[in-house]
């Protein structure tokens, strides 16, 4: 993947193709970022941030999960995230064992 193949997102469109095309333009932009990176790669820090790649990934899958499974559609967690180990998996380097119990304990929810 590259820029040159992911979709713009609609400049004038109704909500749900507006937001569908931004989540797949992030999508994609993320994939390009991420793609040919091997686990140690994925498991580096960037300063000033502590926050690796791989759990960033992980992190966007687990809101994405959560907004449009939970929130949205009222479901329960999809797999993997409904048997995930949250509280032993830490998504950030450093952050201690227990830090957090969802995919998405860090996130604003506002």
């Amino acid at each position: 993947m590259n820029p040159d193949t992911r979709h713009d997102p609609p400049l004038a469109a109704d909500e749900s193709a507006t937001l569908l095309g931004f989540l797949a333009f992030h999508r994609q932009t993320l994939r390009w970022k991420t793609s040919g990176l091997d686990a140690d790669q994925l498991a580096r820090t960037r300063a000033p941030s502590d926050m690796t790649l791989g759990g960033l990934l992980k992190h966007l899958a687990g809101v994405e999960d959560y907004w449009f499974g939970e929130i949205m559609l009222g479901r329960r967690p999809s797999p993997p995230f409904d048997s995930a180990p949250w509280a032993s998996v830490p998504s950030r380097a450093g952050a201690p064992v227990g830090a957090s119990s969802s995919p998405c304990a860090g996130s604003s929810s506002t």
